[in-house]
């Protein structure tokens, strides 16, 4: 009975065991389970990685979002001075530019540039050079060349009525009787035309360097400083009351003396009687121009004008046997008349010279600087500066008296010598 019934729990065999190890084992390393696991045991080892990049990732940006938004204001704030820093430099260079392009010479500015033009100042020599072969003064003009730097419309008034009466200026050089012209005055009147054309050529070179300075200041500044040098521009452009501190050279002292109202009369009256006693307005030039450096030289003019005046040139007109023409007889009373120009002459350069040399102290002194003090003392320097002031005035005055009152008998003196020497000679 027990052969029959089997075991309840039977017992494989080795071979089984063998078997089903074997089997196992081939199960477990063949390449297709290998293969089969795999991608699960990549997916199991990939997921972890995969959730902590996205996790470190998210980290990132929040970290990064938070450094960004915790140096924001700094980062704006930087940018903004790095923006402020463009703005300001932009603004800077407008305005200086702004500052460049609006800026506009005075009337004053432009006057005192308006001769130092080259083609303005071309002509005006030029202008001169004519001026003393048709009028025998270089500066017959001087004054009306002024006027049309202030207005140009002057200058075709004046072209216009010298064309129409070349004489209402001054007259001519040379003489002209009855028709008959000496050389002098031919050649005066050659050079009086082209002298008309030439003051039509100056008003247009003044009007467009006018035009100029008005409409690009900067420009042309540029071209002046290039022409007289920078630091001449800018010294000629200084304000008046810094240029009354310089003191004059002995150049513009001659000038202002030449320009001044007084002597060019009486130099016009020199020539007006060199013309009537000798025919000639420019037979004195040399003297005169001894006289204007060394008024003192009028002595020994004037005992030669009257020992002998034809050593100078001989009189004007005709005398033949006794008879003489009226020019002749205007010639010998208009040497006294001579005479006096002469001595007016080198009265008003010596009374002007002293003129301008007082103004020029005035300027120095009113400019010194005053010395640091204390208070009481300040007000006693106050008081002598105010009592040596009125005692200095008083003496000046006294002095400036003494010397015109000297100047003047010595004048009176002098005609009164001339006259009796003259009628002495005669």
């Amino acid at each position: 009975m027990k052969k029959d019934h089997p075991h309840p729990f039977p017992s494989p065999s080795i071979q089984e065991i063998i078997a089903l190890y074997e089997k196992a084992a081939a199960e477990v390393t063949s390449p297709e389970s290998l293969y089969k696991e795999a991608p699960s045991q990549s997916k199991r080892l990939s997921s972890i990685p995969e959730k902590d990049e996205e996790r470190q990732s998210l980290l990132k940006e929040e970290t990064v979002h938070a450094s960004t938004n915790a140096t924001m204001p700094l980062t704006r704030g930087g940018s903004t001075k790095r923006q402020q820093q463009p703005e300001t430099t932009h603004t800077t260079v407008t305005s200086q530019v702004t500052q460049r392009a609006i800026r506009v010479l005075s009337e004053e500015e432009i006057i005192l540039l308006l001769p130092h033009h080259s083609l303005v100042r071309t002509y005006q020599e030029e202008i001169q050079r004519l001026s003393a072969k048709a009028y025998g003064n270089p500066d017959i003009l001087q004054e009306k060349m002024q006027e049309i730097q202030k207005n140009p419309a002057a200058g075709k008034e004046l072209s216009w009525r010298m064309a129409a009466h070349p004489e209402s200026i001054a007259k001519l050089s040379g003489t002209s009787t009855l028709g008959f012209k000496n050389r002098t005055r031919k050649q005066a009147e050659e050079d009086f035309s082209t002298l008309c054309v030439t003051v039509d050529c100056y008003t247009k070179a003044v009007k467009q360097a006018r035009e100029s300075l008005l409409q690009s200041p900067e420009q042309e500044l540029k071209n002046y400083e290039r022409l007289m040098g920078k630091a001449a521009v800018t010294e000629l452009l200084q304000k008046p009351d810094q240029r009354e501190k310089e003191t004059l050279s002995e150049a513009e002292i001659s000038t202002k003396i030449q320009q001044h109202s007084k002597v060019k009369r009486h130099y016009a009256q020199i020539k007006y009687w060199c013309e009537v006693v000798f025919g000639n307005a420019n037979i004195l030039q040399s003297q005169v121009e001894t006289l204007f450096q060394s008024p003192e030289a009028i002595e020994t003019l004037a005992q030669q004008l009257v020992g002998n005046p034809q050593s100078f040139h001989k009189y004007a007109g005709i005398s033949l046997c006794g008879f003489k023409n009226q020019a002749r007889r205007h010639a010998e009373a208009g040497l006294s008349h001579l005479i006096d120009a002469a001595d007016n002459y080198a009265t008003a350069v010596t009374q002007v010279r002293e003129s301008i040399l007082q103004t020029e102290q005035a300027k120095q002194k009113r400019h010194e600087p005053s010395s640091k003090q204390t208070q009481d003392l300040h007000q006693q320097q106050r008081l002598s500066q105010s009592v040596g002031r009125t005692e200095h005035s008083t003496v000046t005055h006294e002095e400036a008296t003494t010397s015109t009152q000297q100047r003047e008998t010595d004048i009176r003196l002098r005609k009164t010598v001339i006259s009796k020497e003259m009628a002495f000679a005669n």
